[in-house]
């Protein structure tokens, strides 16, 4: 995979849409809702009925959260005891669905970029990535879905920031 690309659907989901998911943990509904970037695990992948994370999701997980500040908390979307991770290894970065508002997307961003620049130090070659980030614009979702070069995604999310800003 050298091409970058990137793709902007609409998708009905809100944080009102997760609350109602099965996986939601209720214990943590409060946490949740003071969250402004919650990571969604994906739903019916592969047939499977459990929903379940990608690969290194606790490693970029707890890179959100230290580096968390009065203004961007970040969340998991699903219990302790529910979390399952699908290792598939896979040279490529397949990274956990993120939810988050329009004012947070540049700083989502911006960590994923950070984060990638971090493996690509720890990994010495290059990095490919899928990233799936919806966006709440104005009452409305975006889904954006970014496969391609690490080193392009910054780039290209600033190209996808302000289309969601016209």
């Amino acid at each position: 995979m050298n091409k970058k690309t990137f793709e902007i659907t609409d998708i009905l989901m809100n944080k009102q849409t997760l609350e109602n998911r099965a996986y939601f943990p209720k214990d943590l509904a409060d946490e949740m809702r003071g969250s402004n970037a919650i990571l969604i695990p994906e739903e019916n992948y592969r047939g499977l009925t459990h929903p379940i994370f990608p690969e290194h999701t606790l490693d970029f997980f707890e890179f959100l959260k230290e580096n968390a500040t009065e203004d961007f908390k970040p969340s998991i979307c699903i219990s302790d005891e529910d979390y399952v991770e699908l290792e598939l290894h896979n040279p490529d970065v397949n990274l956990a669905t993120i939810f988050v508002t329009l004012i947070n997307f540049p700083i989502i961003t911006n960590l994923i970029s950070h984060y990638l620049i971090k493996l690509f130090e720890k990994r010495r070659t290059k990095i490919n990535a899928k990233i799936n980030i919806i966006v709440e614009v104005d009452k409305e979702s975006k889904r954006i879905q970014y496969e391609g070069s690490a080193d392009d995604f910054q780039k290209s999310m600033k190209s996808v920031e302000k289309l969601l800003e016209d």
